[in-house]
């Protein structure tokens, strides 16, 4: 499930690959992303399209659209962290602890990313909101989720992946 798109302009960012299309910065949806768990994967790509139709809002200057989105964009987190936490915990995930406190700092994180969004009316200075998304999306997939990947693959919850090596010593 590669949802790359061709861009027009690719741009590299400070938190991953951005595309330019026109006005409007988008992320790259990448197999990199991907849990090989149906539930989670399919709720990073609910996540992603947020970030994207933030995105499109900022490019509208859509300013209300845009804050609506944003809260939307928590709410969802807030749900897909809880979620991710109960799939964790039916499988006894050792770092379950750890991995729930790591949710609850980025929803810290996330809420003052709503809050940056709601004081701008600038699109160059919304660009920043879609900027911290997406880091706060690739924080969770990147650092936190393929965490227990490894974990997942050796408890024969999800199929084994090259790029994701099961490690004997979790």
């Amino acid at each position: 499930m590669n949802l790359s798109l061709t861009p027009s302009f690719p741009v590299r960012g400070r938190a991953g690959n951005f595309l330019l299309w026109g006005d409007t910065m988008r992320v790259a949806f990448s197999d990199a992303f991907l849990t090989g768990h149906p539930d989670i994967d399919g709720e990073h790509l609910e996540i992603f399209e947020i970030i994207n139709a933030v995105a499109d809002a900022i490019a509208e200057r859509e300013f209300e659209k845009c804050e609506n989105l944003v809260s939307s964009f928590l709410n969802v987190c807030r749900d897909h962290f809880r979620h991710e936490e109960e799939i964790l915990a039916e499988v006894n995930f050792p770092r379950l602890e750890e991995h729930a406190s790591f949710h609850a700092d980025l929803l810290e994180k996330g809420q003052n990313i709503r809050l940056l969004c709601k004081r701008q009316v600038d699109p160059s200075q919304l660009d920043n909101c879609f900027t911290e998304m997406v880091k706060f999306f690739l924080e969770d997939v990147v650092r936190g989720d393929l965490d227990f990947v490894s974990f997942l693959q050796h408890k024969g919850v999800v199929p084994i992946r090259p790029e994701y090596p099961v490690r004997p010593d979790i």
